[in-house]
């Protein structure tokens, strides 16, 4: 549970990784919770969106969904700049909130902000 991971980093879980030993995922959702409020605590901006090269992605069959779309590593939708073919990596899409390692994120970081919010 360390920022070189690309998808921790992201704020997504692990799903389909070479991962060896990894905790990034929702059977160690405790452990996960506990090191990003550690990192958010020492760098507020630790999970903030990473900004991208300008000329965008340019996926051809992944519809932007898998890790080596540029956009979705980074955890931002697609731009007008990408010249990806059918993506699916757009604000609102259904398929990025149902994206099970999307998904878990925005539960997990929400979680944790409400707490933030309280203490």
């Amino acid at each position: 549970l360390k920022l070189y991971c690309d998808c921790f980093a992201a704020g997504r879980l692990c799903v389909g990784c070479a991962c060896v030993g990894c905790l990034n995922n929702s059977y160690h959702e405790a452990e996960r919770r506990k090191a990003i409020e550690t990192i958010v605590r020492k760098n507020p901006a630790a999970f903030d969106q990473k900004v991208v090269s300008n000329s965008g992605c340019a996926c051809k069959k992944s519809r932007c969904l898998k890790r080596y779309c540029e956009c979705f590593e980074a955890n931002i939708h697609c731009s007008l700049a990408c010249v990806c073919v059918d993506c699916e990596n757009f604000e609102g899409s259904a398929k990025v909130r149902d994206h099970p390692g999307v998904r878990a994120a925005v539960d997990t970081l929400m979680s944790i902000a409400n707490t933030a919010i309280v203490l």
